[in-house]
């Protein structure tokens, strides 16, 4: 067996997890090692956003999702006042094309910490491509009139007033020449 232990210098606090695998030291273990020590770091300290990332990062590079959500689900009900672990969960439920569970995801992060740009573009992004134009419309607008300069939510608005042009042209009956 193999023991990780993480110490927070500043709490003094310490948290072990013992690995009960046997290992050796091959790709896969390496990639579990890193893991478990992510797990820990970010019980330990979920307020550094490295580390919450990292762990996030590690479920979508493995294409683990099943395992990155039940993980964040986990940290999120641990930890419900943090708004990261919440927008991390609604980056993983994104890349598992569940759009609806990241909506809601970032919903919460944004009730946590409201009025973060990328919380609430990525809000727009899950609602206009689950078909809420109106919805995705108000989240980048939000999120301009934050910043103003934010480039993608321009292209984003751009897009939504093209596609609704667009279904306004089709609605239109042909008129006939005759």
């Amino acid at each position: 067996n193999l023991a990780l232990t993480v110490r927070d210098r500043d709490s003094d606090q310490t948290l072990e997890r013992k690995v009960p695998r046997d290992l050796t030291f091959g790709t896969d273990e390496l990639h579990y090692l890193y893991s478990e020590a992510l797990r820990l770091s970010v019980r330990i300290a979920p307020e550094e956003p490295y580390l919450v990332r990292a762990l996030a990062d590690y479920y979508i590079s493995f294409r683990r999702f099943k395992e990155g959500i039940a993980e964040f689900r986990d940290i999120t009900s641990d930890l419900p006042d943090k708004p990261l672990p919440h927008f991390q969960l609604g980056v993983i439920y994104d890349r598992a094309n569940d759009l609806e569970a990241a909506y809601l995801a970032f919903e919460q992060a944004n009730i946590r910490a409201p009025g973060e740009t990328i919380t609430m573009y990525n809000l727009g992004v899950t609602a206009s491509e689950s078909g809420r134009s109106a919805k995705a419309e108000h989240w980048f607008k939000a999120v301009l009139q934050k910043d103003s300069g934010m480039e993608k939510a321009k292209r984003q608005l751009e897009l939504l007033s093209r596609r609704k042009n667009m279904r306004a042209f089709r609605i239109q009956s042909p008129t006939s020449n005759v």
